[in-house]
């Protein structure tokens, strides 16, 4: 709910407000951490760079002076998508993308802060006046939301409640639609180790491939995973599996994961929850891969 301005903040003279949100190259926005002083409405709480718009002046002018004054900073080209109305007043809304920003380059003022935000990290932070709301409107706008498949596995421990927190915690990062059910499986390539629980859950998400990468990455070092031994024992392992139909092979991502075609541990979940879903690549349905994957390695449902 957005909270009425401070009776301090009433003062200040009714004019139409700019804003502007820089856009990086893995899909984040740059937010503004206000001054931390008591006669600043909403000092300690993060919101877009802008501000007035002065008389006379053209919105588009108020947001590159603002930022070149805040930041020293000047965008090669903005883009005005939206006007938000706000106890009184309008904020025009721009929008830019730079994918070569370093935040580090950036001026910011003594007492002011600077950080990238993805769309998952908006409920975690205090927020000025609506602009928490307006963040989630630009998140709506330009990142369209994908289904994505995660495969989960466990070997260490009490593996069963290892799933269970790691779907908990996924469901921070990811919305989750569908859970498969559990499976026991043998270990596969590094065979000396101990048996499996295997699932796959779909979901929902507008996060950018490399940042949901590390928001899973973060997962499991949290719930102590070490990669101390190459396919080697594990409490938790996180793969994504397929980020909507998009294909994507980097040094530290490859979408789809380039070898779930030849894994029944890992198709026989999807299969339940995803039968007719289809790979972006080899262009067959999960259903046609998982009877044409054979079973070298027992795959058992729990019940």
């Amino acid at each position: 709910m957005i909270q009425p301005m401070p009776n301090d903040a009433l003062r200040l003279k009714k004019k139409a407000q700019c804003g502007l949100l820089i856009e990086n190259a893995r899909g984040e926005v740059l937010l503004q951490l206000r001054d931390n002083k008591s006669e600043i409405p909403y000092p300690n709480c993060w919101g877009t760079f802008g501000g007035q718009i002065e008389e006379g002046e053209e919105p588009e002018e108020a947001i590159i002076r603002e930022i070149q004054e805040e930041l020293d900073y000047r965008p090669l080209t903005v883009e005005h998508y939206g006007i938000f109305p706000c106890d009184g007043y309008e904020i025009y809304m721009f929008r830019c993308l730079d994918p070569d920003l370093n935040i580090k380059t950036l001026q910011v003022h003594e007492g002011q802060g600077a950080k990238f935000f993805s769309c998952t990290d908006l409920d975690a932070a205090a927020f000025a006046f609506n602009c928490r709301e307006i963040v989630r409107d630009y998140f709506a706008r330009f990142h369209a939301e994908k289904t994505v498949f995660i495969g989960l596995g466990s070997n260490m421990g009490d593996r069963e409640a290892l799933l269970k927190a790691a779907c908990t915690m996924l469901a921070g990062v990811i919305t989750i639609e569908t859970e498969s059910s559990v499976y026991e499986t043998e270990p596969v390539e590094y065979e000396d180790q101990g048996w499996f629980l295997n699932m796959a859950v779909q979901g929902r998400t507008r996060l950018f491939p490399e940042v949901l990468l590390e928001k899973l990455q973060h997962i499991e070092a949290s719930m102590g995973r070490q990669r101390a031994v190459p396919k080697g024992p594990r409490t938790i392992d996180l793969d994504m599996l397929f980020y909507g139909d998009t294909v994507i092979s980097s040094g530290r991502l490859a979408v789809p994961h380039p070898r779930l075609h030849e894994r029944a541990f890992v198709l026989e979940p999807l299969a339940e929850i995803a039968a007719g879903f289809a790979h972006p690549v080899l262009h067959k349905t999960i259903a046609v891969l998982l009877a044409q994957a054979g079973n070298e390695k027992q795959v058992i449902k729990k019940q």
